[in-house]
């Protein structure tokens, strides 16, 4: 067991989320501007139940553990969803060169680039992704009492550990 979650762990797990939500954005293309963007949103719906559901086994294989509040423990927790979430932030920052492509292959005619579906795509897999690192985090950590971190409190104790 581990006491946190790897964020090699974390951006492979990523890859599912963004299957489910990508078949959605592939949806949304061919639902025009009508239905294109609720056809997204539902994608992230989605896609934000299997980051719910996995984050339960997720946590199952994750040591219990309690966060001092600390600056510096609170800049750690924050460097794993960070870390796994990045590739996708950056992902989206850099895929506008796809739709200058489009352009300047002279492909607007009748299709349209698909830069701004693929944007949204890698955005809201690394937001999914930091929800998950959440959602497993929530499920694995307290903080201690007075923000000490030593001792848990008796609130946040966890079923079965007695």
């Amino acid at each position: 067991m581990n006491v946190d979650i790897d964020p090699g762990v974390l951006l492979r797990e990523s890859v599912p989320i963004a299957v489910v939500v990508a078949v959605w954005v592939a949806l949304s293309l061919l639902g025009g501007a009508a239905a294109g963007p609720a056809l997204r949103y539902a994608g992230v719906v989605m896609a934000l139940g299997y980051v719910f559901v996995r984050s339960r086994s997720l946590a199952d294989r994750t040591e219990r553990a309690s966060l001092p509040v600390t600056p510096a423990a609170l800049v750690r927790a924050n460097a794993t969803p960070v870390l796994a979430a990045a590739p996708w932030f950056i992902a989206a920052r850099l895929l506008p060169v796809v739709g200058d492509g489009w352009e300047a292959l002279g492909l607007p005619g009748g299709f349209t680039s698909p830069a701004p579906a693929l944007q949204f795509l890698a955005a809201a897999v690394g937001f999914l992704t930091v929800v998950l690192y959440v959602a497993v985090f929530a499920r694995t950590h307290t903080t201690g009492v007075g923000g000490s971190g030593t001792q848990p409190s008796g609130t946040d104790a966890v079923p079965g550990d007695d």
